[in-house]
């Protein structure tokens, strides 16, 4: 019978080979909640990608498609203001996440940080909506990807109406 192995109770860790820098790390945690929240819309197709995620060589195209997106859901959202963001001195904040198909298709649509209003929340949704169809995904893009996911922070304001931002 094998002697019984002893296990301390008190690990050692090894130190780090580099030194890391708070940049450093605060990056690194930023890549990994970018490539978790990837997954977790869709963990067996990894052909649906959030626009941050994609290799460097698509980012320029895709950077260009989402500042064209940007600029026609605002412009809808300006001219369908939610009457409940009409009211004096309001102000809210949403992050909604959009799924967007090769032609230009809404793929799925999922507000990721409520503004705490749900009626706001469903009708910056509806603004999405409404700008369906998108101008079709880049041709460069589909070689990396089926879904193209843009992830952006909506900013209600009685002064300023809608804006939109990463």
């Amino acid at each position: 019978t094998p002697a019984p192995k002893t296990v301390s109770k008190h690990p050692t860790l090894k130190k780090p080979s580099k030194n890391l820098s708070v940049k450093t790390l605060v990056q690194q945690i930023s890549d990994m909640g970018r490539t978790i929240s990837n997954q977790a819309i869709n963990p067996k197709n990894s052909r649906i990608k959030f626009s941050n995620s994609l290799s460097q060589s698509h980012q320029y195209k895709a950077t260009y498609y989402i500042k064209q997106w940007q600029a026609k859901v605002e412009r809808i959202g300006n001219l369908n203001y939610p009457a409940i963001a009409q009211t004096p001195g309001f102000r809210g904040t949403l992050r909604i996440d959009a799924g967007i198909n090769p032609d230009g298709s809404l793929y799925s649509i999922k507000v990721r940080q409520s503004s705490g209003n749900k009626a706001l929340d469903e009708a910056a949704m509806n603004i999405v909506r409404m700008g369906v169809p998108y101008s079709p995904l880049p041709k460069e893009l589909l070689d990396e990807i089926d879904v193209l996911v843009i992830s952006r922070v909506w900013q209600f304001s009685d002064e300023t109406g809608i804006s939109t931002s990463q």
